[in-house]
């Protein structure tokens, strides 16, 4: 009898096509076997998510506790888990927009770093979808979700996300908390952008107003913008290191102002500008933020300048001629922020009057105005609220006339003119019946009437004023 046995080259070849079947076969055997473990997870998962719903709909809200729940599935249930065999069901919030859980997400021992997340159907993120998330680093556990389906949504903490079922248009939990759209889920028409480099930008709609954030890669807000369409106003700033370095509005009509911020984020420089670059308004701060300088200006001139002291009190108030720059028409004066006192100028300088005043208003207020000559062109006292006792003195000699106490709680004087210009120039007595006596022979009689002498003396000086 001839006995043959396998050559060693045999032997070899067959250990060869074994060892390549090995690696071609047990690999999809392995996958197989995680296929049908994951989808073993499925009908619990469902089930849990169907008693959520018909929780939601008998309380108008979802529970955080599962033996809150009505089921019938399988194994150890606790508030916080349900347990049955090697799979494990958990309620998740997977973002952070939400208090409540919006989630299901199951896992199986036996195929670890896969995690298969079904979403409620009022969830504010990824309301009915169904989710596959794999961990980065794990080949096989990437592999599995991409036999699902290979749309990767984003990522989750360490996870692939790869969608399974559903829209994926949510947000996910993994955007940095700095990020608008992330901490604040109310906004509408949420998006985000990301960059090669890791940077993203975020555009969503906030009270009505067209919003666009810019982050660099670690999360840090660098620029953004502001459409307030129904102002007219754009609005852009710079940030570094968190802090806002600059500040611009532009708006409708062309103009634009600019704020700019130390590197604590306060206030140091502030100008407005017209659509031709010309000067409008400019403000100097103090080293705490608060006012120091603030300007208008007209026609490229100073027209008004406001000072403060080192707390950002108003101080002073300066209103210069339009048509004579540089000139000052008006000094007011304040202390503790309110205005006492008021001087004011002639075009060319001279002094015109001097007024004090009490919290702001004529009550208690005293007056001297002059003419352009220099002469006293007429004193006021105010004893009580809306009560004058008015001393009018006309001629450049220093002749004057008093007179009676007028009754102005109604801004106006009855029957006669408020324009001091159209007021009557000349010397006057007053007799013991209230009587005017015009030195031109004119009796006005004791009233609230003030003569009009200006009209026949347009030349005088007082009638310039």
């Amino acid at each position: 009898m001839n006995k043959k046995g396998f050559t060693l080259t045999e032997i070899l070849i067959i250990v060869l096509i074994i060892a390549v079947l090995s690696a071609v076969a047990l690999p999809i055997y392995n996958n197989a076997v995680a296929q049908s473990r994951f989808s073993t997870l499925m009908p619990s998962a469902k089930a849990l998510k169907d008693a959520q719903e018909r929780m939601y709909m008998s309380n108008g809200n979802y529970t955080n506790n599962f033996e809150d729940l009505d089921l019938s599935i399988p194994g150890t249930i606790t508030a916080d888990k349900v347990l049955s065999g090697d799979e494990t069901f958990l309620m998740a919030n997977t973002n952070e927009d939400s208090a409540a859980k919006n989630s299901i997400i199951a896992t199986h021992a036996k195929i670890p770093n896969v995690n298969l997340v079904m979403y409620l159907s009022h969830s504010p993120n990824f309301a009915d979808d169904i989710h596959c998330e794999a961990k980065a680093d794990d080949k096989n556990a990437n592999h599995l979700c991409q036999t699902q389906n290979e749309t990767l949504v984003g990522t989750r903490d360490a996870y692939n996300v790869y969608l399974i079922s559903g829209t994926g248009e949510g947000k996910l939990s993994s955007w940095p908390k700095t990020g608008e759209c992330q901490t604040n889920a109310q906004y509408g028409n949420c998006q985000r952008h990301t960059n090669e480099n890791g940077s993203y930008n975020e555009t969503f709609i906030k009270n009505g107003r067209e919003m666009d954030y810019h982050y660099d890669k670690d999360g840090n807000l660098t620029y953004a913008t502001q459409n307030v369409t129904d102002q007219g106003v754009f609005v852009e700033a710079w940030f570094e290191n968190g802090n806002r370095v600059k500040q611009t509005q532009t708006y409708e009509d062309g103009h634009v102002a600019t704020w700019e911020y130390d590197a604590n984020g306060t206030k140091t420089a502030f100008e407005s500008v017209d659509s031709a670059g010309n000067l409008l308004q400019k403000a100097e701060y103090n080293a705490d933020g608060s006012y120091d300088n603030y300007y208008w200006y007209e026609n490229g001139n100073v027209k008004q300048h406001n000072t403060y002291d080192d707390s950002g009190v108003q101080t002073g108030t300066t209103t210069y001629w339009s048509d004579n720059p540089g000139k000052v028409q008006y000094y007011n004066t304040y202390e503790n922020g309110e205005y006492v006192a008021q001087t004011k100028y002639w075009p060319d300088g001279s002094v015109r009057g001097y007024y004090t005043m009490t919290n702001g208003k004529d009550d208690g207020r005293v007056a001297v105005e002059y003419n352009e000559d220099g002469s006293i062109r007429k004193t006021e006292e105010y004893s009580a609220p809306g009560v004058a006792e008015r001393t009018y003195l006309y001629n450049s000699d220093g002749t004057w006339v008093s007179k009676p106490n007028l009754d102005t709680s109604q801004g106006e004087f009855s029957g006669t003119s408020t324009d001091e210009s159209t007021w009557v120039y000349g010397t006057y007595t007053t007799d013991s019946n209230g009587n005017i006596n015009r030195s031109d022979g004119v009796v006005i009689p004791g009233s609230n009437s003030y003569p009009n002498l200006c009209t026949a003396h347009p030349d005088q000086p007082q009638c310039a004023g």
